[in-house]
């Protein structure tokens, strides 16, 4: 890597674990192997930097969930496992990523989701499309082919089921009395158990559509 990607890396690791107030410049040079008038050399402030790691976080969630979201060539049923697998997977690799966006949405909600806008806007995520997620739900119930349900609402149940095993690790590797490696496990298998309740609650058959 070069020293300014090593930079990126050291950083993101350090906003991650101690958040925008609690990360400190020096730590990140000493994680990225270099001095802090190296560090200063490349960004010259704690809140430059934090910009930049932020929003190249911004761009890993935002896009892959966007593009399966706005995809106009997969069917409802392909939507929804991709979207599930992309979410949970983006998440399992990164494991910290999830609760770092939440305390920045805490902190400085304007700030984010204006950058969050601005990048969808960049890179054309912001454009209609006649196939979207919500817009094959809104059809299906129309047309009987779906259970009635509000597109609104299970977008968010959906949404909320993928999040909430790695925003409250800890609390649901208690309730569930998992150490790490078999939370990990438990994480695995929950892709395909997701999938099949979330195909469960608009689907009237358990056959998997085309």
């Amino acid at each position: 890597m070069t020293t300014e990607e090593k930079i990126l890396v050291a950083a993101r690791e350090e906003f991650q674990q101690a958040g925008f107030g609690g990360a400190r410049m020096q730590k990140i040079a000493d994680r990225a192997g270099i001095n802090k008038a190296s560090l200063h050399y490349y960004y010259r402030n704690k809140e430059k930097l934090f910009q930049q790691v932020l929003q190249k976080d911004i761009l890993r969630l935002m896009i892959p969930v966007s593009m399966v979201l706005r995809d106009p060539s997969l069917s409802l049923e392909q939507r929804i496992r991709t979207f599930v697998k992309t979410t949970t997977q983006l998440f399992m690799d990164q494991p910290n990523l999830l609760l770092f966006i939440m305390q920045e949405l805490n902190r400085a909600p304007e700030r984010l989701l204006n950058l969050v806008r601005d990048i969808l806007k960049e890179h054309g995520l912001n454009d209609d499309e006649s196939r979207t997620f919500r817009g094959q739900l809104e059809e299906g119930v129309k047309n009987g082919t779906l259970k009635p349900v509000d597109p609104e609402q299970y977008i968010a149940s959906v949404l909320g089921m993928c999040m909430f095993p790695y925003a409250a690790r800890s609390l649901v590797m208690e309730l569930l009395e998992k150490d790490k490696e078999a939370y990990q496990n438990f994480l695995e298998q929950r892709q395909e158990e997701l999938i099949t309740l979330c195909r469960r609650m608009i689907f009237r058959s358990d056959e998997p559509e085309d």
